[in-house]
This record gives C-alpha cells, sequence and structure tokens, in this order.
C-alpha cells in the first residue's frame, strides 16, 4: 500500500525535474537560438514553487516543492550552481520533508547534475558525466544516453536510459499559466531484473521508466511527470510522480 512508502527513500532528483528560472531569450522568426540557459538558468538567487502529486495504488499524497539557487561555488575545480529544494507533504506519519542540494555544470555539450548531496551526506556525491539534464543541439533529433534511477519502487534500481528531445515549440498549461515555445524532453528506459534469492527462483521483473519534462522559456521547466511500473510484487507496482509551476521570483 502507499502508506507503506517510505518517504525519505522518494527522492525527488533535479534531473527528473530541472526547475531552474530561466532568463529571457529572443527567438527570431520562430526559431529557438542555442542558449541552453533559455530554459535551464545558471543564476543564482532564484526562486520557484511547485506542486506534486505522487500516486500509487490508488492512493495519493500531495506536497509542495520550494527550490532556489545559490551563489555559484567550485568542486573539483569545477564551477558549479547549487540548486537547494526542499519537497513537504502531509502523510499518515504526519508531515514528511526531504532536502537536497544539485549542482549543474555547463559544458560545450550540455547541462548536466555534476553532484548531488543530500540531508545525511557529508559531502556532494559526483554524477556521471553523462547525466544531462539539456543537450545541443536543441532540435528533435538530439538524443542522448544516460542512467537513472528509481524512486517509486521498493528498491531504488539504476536503468540505462535514452532522452531525447520530441518537441521544440509545444504550449503547457499549468497553474501558474499558459507557456508557450517549450522544449519537451522524454526520456525512457527498462530493466530486468532477476528475482533469485538463494535457492529459491522468483522469476524476472521487468521495470520500466517514463518521464516527460517541459521547459518554458525565461521559466525553466513548467511541469514533469514520471512513471515507473513493475511486473513484480517483490519490486514493487511502481507509480507516477506529477510535478507543476504554481510561482516563480
Amino acid at each position: 500500500m502507499f502508506s507503506t512508502i517510505n518517504w525519505a527513500r522518494i527522492r525527488i532528483v533535479c534531473i527528473i525535474f530541472g526547475i531552474l528560472l530561466c532568463p529571457f531569450k529572443n527567438l527570431a522568426q520562430g526559431k529557438l537560438k542555442q542558449d541552453l540557459e533559455t530554459y535551464f538558468s545558471l543564476q543564482s538567487n532564484k526562486q520557484w514553487k511547485y506542486r506534486f502529486v505522487i500516486t500509487q495504488m490508488g492512493s495519493e499524497v500531495t506536497g509542495i516543492m520550494e527550490a532556489k539557487t545559490l551563489p555559484k561555488r567550485q568542486i573539483n575545480g569545477k564551477d558549479v550552481i547549487p540548486y537547494v529544494q526542499v519537497a513537504t507533504a502531509q502523510t499518515i506519519f504526519g508531515q514528511q520533508s526531504e532536502q537536497t542540494i544539485d549542482f549543474y555544470l555547463k559544458d560545450k555539450s550540455g547541462i548536466r547534475l555534476y553532484a548531488s548531496q543530500k540531508a545525511n551526506d557529508t559531502e556532494p556525491k559526483l554524477k556521471e558525466k553523462s547525466n544531462y539534464i539539456l543537450k545541443l543541439p536543441l532540435d528533435e533529433k538530439t538524443r542522448w544516453k544516460h542512467k537513472e534511477e528509481t524512486t517509486l519502487l521498493q528498491e531504488n534500481l539504476t536503468l540505462d536510459v535514452e532522452s531525447r528531445i520530441a518537441a521544440i515549440d509545444t504550449t503547457v498549461t499549468v497553474s501558474a499559466g499558459n507557456f508557450e515555445h517549450c522544449i519537451q524532453v522524454v526520456t525512457k528506459g527498462r530493466k530486468i531484473k532477476s528475482m533469485k534469492m538463494g535457492l529459491v527462483n522468483y522469476g524476472d521483473a521487468e521495470v520500466k521508466f517514463e518521464e516527460s519534462r517541459w521547459y518554458a522559456p525565461k521559466v525553466g521547466l513548467v511541469k514533469s511527470i514520471r512513471k515507473e511500473q513493475s511486473n513484480h510484487l517483490l519490486v514493487g507496482v511502481g507509480g507516477t510522480v506529477m510535478f507543476e509551476l504554481m510561482s516563480r521570483e
């Protein structure tokens, strides 16, 4: 049942949601310029407020995530922008909160999650170099492979996934309003996990992962929908997490 989910295990990862406010970027003759920070800013002192809904086995938990960027710092000689996000929800166990600090880096290929630090970590943990949020060129032919970790199953599993830019000029409506000229990024992956435990073989579990994210010019991410599914009870049936923008400063 959903009520047995350990909230601390549900990591709200910024690669999922990428909630950064973006500076204004002009659109020339309907074609988007190749400036990543149009959609994913590396500026400090920005703030956003999101509403999220976690759905599992017919039950829902709703909450608020507040996010802000801090001044630039260095990790291993790399300039990164810290992004603090705090997710809070009311569950049957009372009010539960989770804080994560993610560190983003821009290179010649795109913007990627360089490191992440949870509340109980003593220092940031480096991520794989392929862990991009957005990648150049910004067109519908762009694809990249990386790894993703599940957060809605009974255990966190690492999957090989592929992201692609599915659209470059779509409109999205959320609580904060209507947003035009959005880029949509779709990520998909699957994994077969053996459920053999000692001498007992419980068969194989198929785990599927799918996520869609919509980034608007001058705003950043305005909506995301993440789905995790499994066909094996020992892994967990999975669920859905939906985020939508409520306000920004």
